[in-house]
């Protein structure tokens, strides 16, 4: 593992958002940005929790990283990990392959408190990492939702 400053008390469980209600009418809730420089890897443990008078809960969450330790004085401080396809290839023809920003999507399948995992190969240039999340499903009645992530 690279050096990193950080003791393995702090590496274990750092909460990025706390167990909070999401905002109303779809809104991101945003967590500040960690430092993760120098690290490989980072996994996330979610949790999500249908509001009791909702009619169908879901959360959509968003990574996204910068490669600045404080925000630059012009241009895009955060961005979204994305998806990627390869287009279609055929001979004489330059090829068109799509990209676009990226988000999960995670649909309980109780009222109960869910967990779930994602974890992301951090790049060499990746300084800090944030999360965005919003509920997706009865936005009138928006869940609850948490984000820990260790660091490796």
């Amino acid at each position: 593992m690279k050096y990193h400053g950080i003791s393995e008390n702090e590496l274990r469980w750092q909460l990025v958002l706390d167990y909070t209600t999401l905002p109303a009418a779809g809104a991101w809730e945003t967590s500040e940005g960690f430092e993760c420089a120098n690290f490989d890897t980072v996994v996330f443990y979610l949790t999500y929790e249908e509001d009791a008078q909702a009619t169908d809960g879901a959360v959509d969450v968003m990574f996204q990283v910068s490669p600045f330790s404080e925000a630059p004085a012009t241009g895009v401080e955060w961005f979204d990990l994305t998806a990627y396809a390869l287009g279609a290839i055929a001979a004489g023809a330059d090829t068109e392959s799509p990209i676009q920003a990226n988000y999960i999507h995670f649909d309980p399948v109780s009222g109960d408190p869910e967990g779930f995992v994602f974890d992301i190969e951090l790049g060499s240039a990746v300084v800090r990492i944030r999360v965005l999340a919003r509920e997706s499903g009865d936005t009138d009645n928006p869940g609850e939702f948490s984000a820990r992530m260790v660091l490796g």
